[in-house]
């Protein structure tokens, strides 16, 4: 076999796809639990007839490179790179998608029954995830699912595999349907479709580039047995078009956005995406077999050049240009069937009747992967993001509070100081608690526990029973959902309405009451209580039997006043006592940003319309409005940009570059660098990691523990 078939046989033949090595991560950050339709994790069935699709080919693997074989190391499979994601028959056969967690455990579906998949994909959240089913592409995230196209026969058999492929920064989504691809853009209502001027094709390993704005395919003439085509199409475009490279059959994303293009045996080029790339060869030209880009900026690959024998590599690497080349690895590893698991240092492993493990490039070392004996199509996703353990180098403009606790346990206060350090527990309560609000100058907490609201020192002292609460049922469960006033001597309070209490102690004073008339459908329950900077006002949420809305409740006295077209999910306090009302559409809501200044009536001025789907908003220091906005209102993946404009709604301005992928409700730090947020769990979508997010560069960054966080406040 001549080294171009080898080239081109581990090309089409490798039926492991992992995205990360065609789309690598764009730097920094890398970037998390996707949808777990199992509430309790199975193995995939020991027997079942394979998916079409790609299967994994079965070589014979030499016994000094079988896993287990006479002088060849061990290791600990986990934590994996990255949650991994592979195809496995079920129960019934049926072939599934199944997702294992990178820190361990066995293997839960992620697809439903009755829906046998031929290809997926993992979007950059870690958790949606756009699957092929017969002629259907199906977008599936934790709360449910969408279809997105019920018209989208697969690539004909012996095609290039990787047919469906989610852009990094999460906004775009684009399959073959085997001589053209179909993408669909964030903030467009048809999807893009894009024709490949060459007779016969059939497109697949499609893979983005970094920004997100090129999308690289392969195009095989599978009755010809002619070796692939590299199709580039520049995705940002009005109307998008092929731009056919036909000296080129494979390629590499690298992490500055430029590709390595293979042309022939031991011809590679370097170049920039675009329909008249300038090439520049390789300093270096081995023999590649595999390549991944690495987070030290080298690009990792087998060479197979200098293993001993047909289908085996050894560990190398290189600078981008080719330049500065290294042997890294000790052992010969087999290609058939491999792929680079992210970060360039561990492998993906097919063995021969005993399933997946995951092997050190360089050592050989390896280890088998429980539940994943008869994976027939595999994917790692986009890896976790960085865990800290405490604040020392992340500039935290203030401290963060927090509750956290076990999954199924009491969850307390905690809190994250700024100075550095780890995060504190605040509170022992052996029952758990609920709810919680920080004082002004960050000395006392006022929480609900039971049915109590209690308030008392952050080092645990003074600890004082200030209401007694009732169930409340059947509207809610117990929740004060407390509220500092600005100076700290009164605390505002749900208890069948809202009431106000000295935090000192004393008599609580109801200022507007529920209304639960005979007829349900006119009941109006007040919730989450937020006072004005100037104190003289509350904001309150009224949630009625259809819809919901704001209303302003003056601390002086009287009836609670809506605000007019207010059912919206977001509403913050301006430091000069208005309210800015976002929204990013949803239920009885339309997207858009409204600024409402208190008053009888409201006054409420549109700031943006229904094209910006709003998700938070703050007043800045220079008298601006930051906002977070999605792309559009078509996604899957909740992605923001960060935008400011005028006060009255006037010059709109990008302030940050990157997609953010955010999960809500958010909470905006002081100074309006920072956003952190919760991202959810698999097993209870309100807690999860607490997930810092920098506006400016994009960079996120998750606290490793405690873990099952939920309802994250800033101190001032």
């Amino acid at each position: 076999m001549t080294t171009i078939q080898r080239l081109v046989s581990l090309l089409l033949l490798t039926a492991f796809v992992l995205s990360a090595c065609a789309t690598p991560a764009p730097t920094p950050p890398a970037t998390i639990t996707p949808p777990a339709a199992a509430a309790t994790p199975t193995s995939p069935a020991a027997t079942a007839t394979p998916s079409r699709g790609p299967i994994l080919p079965t070589a014979t693997v030499p016994p000094t490179h079988t896993p287990g074989g006479a002088g060849l190391p061990e290791i600990d499979a986990f934590p994996l790179p990255a949650d991994l994601y592979f195809i496995a028959p079920d129960a019934n056969g049926e072939p599934r998608v199944w997702r294992l967690p990178y820190t361990g455990g066995l293997p839960t579906e992620v697809t439903p029954p009755g829906q046998p998949i031929s290809d997926f994909a993992v979007a950059p959240d870690r958790r949606t995830l756009a699957y092929r089913t017969g002629q259907i592409v199906v977008a599936a995230y934790p709360s449910g699912g969408t279809l997105v196209d019920d018209q989208a026969p697969m690539p004909v058999e012996g095609a290039p595999p990787d047919s469906i492929a989610w852009s990094p920064d999460g906004t775009k989504l684009a399959y073959s349907l085997g001589s053209k691809l179909r993408i669909h853009r964030a903030g467009r209502d048809v999807p893009a479709e894009v024709s490949v001027p060459l007779e016969g094709a059939q497109l697949g390993r499609l893979g983005w580039s970094p920004d997100s704005r090129w999308l690289a395919a392969l195009a095989a003439i599978p009755a010809r047995g002619a070796r692939p085509q590299l199709v580039l199409v520049d995705a940002e475009a009005e109307s998008p078009a092929a731009a056919l490279l036909q000296p080129y059959y494979d390629y590499l994303w690298l992490n500055d956005g430029t590709l390595w293009g293979t042309r022939a045996e031991r011809q590679r080029e370097r170049f920039a995406p675009g329909p008249n790339p300038q090439p520049v060869p390789l300093q270096n030209q081995p023999l590649i077999g595999l390549a991944s880009p690495r987070d030290d900026g080298r690009v990792a690959f087998m060479d197979f050049g200098l293993a001993p024998m047909d289908e085996f590599g050894i560990l190398s690497s290189m600078h981008p240009d080719g330049s500065d080349l290294r042997v890294e690895g000790e052992r010969a590893v087999l290609l058939t069937g491999t792929i680079f698991a992210p970060g360039g240092r561990r492998l993906l492993v097919r063995v021969p009747g005993q399933g997946l493990h995951i092997t050190d490039a360089q050592s050989g070392a390896n280890a088998p992967i429980p539940g994943a004996e008869k994976a027939t199509l595999a994917r790692f996703a986009p890896p976790p993001l960085p865990q800290v353990r405490e604040a020392s180098g992340l500039a935290l403009p203030a401290d963060l509070y927090f509750l956290a606790g076990p999954e199924n346990g009491p969850a307390q206060v905690w809190r994250w100081p700024k100075d550095g350090g780890p995060p504190i527990q605040l509170t022992q309560e052996p029952g758990g608690i609920v709810d919680f609000a920080v004082s002004p100058d960050g000395t006392q907490i006022a929480y609900t526990v039971g049915n109590e609201l209690i308030v008392a020192r952050t080092d645990g002292g003074e600890r004082r029973t200030l209401a007694r609460l009732s169930s409340q049922a059947p509207y809610r469960p117990i929740a004060a959902q407390p509220a500092w006033s600005p100076d700290g001597t009164e605390v505002a309070y749900v208890q069948d309405g809202i009431w106000v209490v000295p935090a000192a102690g004393g008599e609580p004073r109801q200022l507007v009451a529920d209304q639960r008339p005979a007829q349900q459908v006119n009941t109006v329950l007040y919730l989450r209580p937020a006072w004005s900077p100037d104190g003289r006002w509350l904001l309150v949420w009224e949630q009625h039997w259809e819809g919901n809305a704001w209303a302003f409740v003056s601390l002086a006295g009287g009836a609670p006043v809506t605000i007019p077209n207010s059912g919206v999910p977001e509403a913050r306090w301006t430091p000069d006592s208005r309210i800015l009302l976002a929204s990013a559409g949803g239920a009885y809501t339309t997207p858009g940003l409204h600024l409402a200044t208190p008053g009888t009536p409201p006054q409420v001025t549109r700031l943006l319309g229904e094209q910006w789907p709003v998700q938070a908003a703050r007043l800045q220091e220079d008298g601006r409005i930051a906002f977070l906005a999605a792309p559009g209102l078509n996604m899957f993946v909740p992605v923001f940009r960060l935008y400011t404009v005028n006060p009255d709604g006037s010059e709109v301005r990008p302030a940050s570059k990157p997609a953010l992928i955010l999960y809500a409700p958010l909470a905006w730090s002081p100074d309006g660098r920072i956003v952190a947020s919760i991202d959810p769990a698999a097993c209870c979508p309100a807690r999860g990691a607490l997930t810092l997010t920098y506006l400016e560069t994009g960079q996120q960054v998750q606290l490793a523990e405690p873990g099952n966080t939920m309802l994250v406040t800033w101190g001032r």
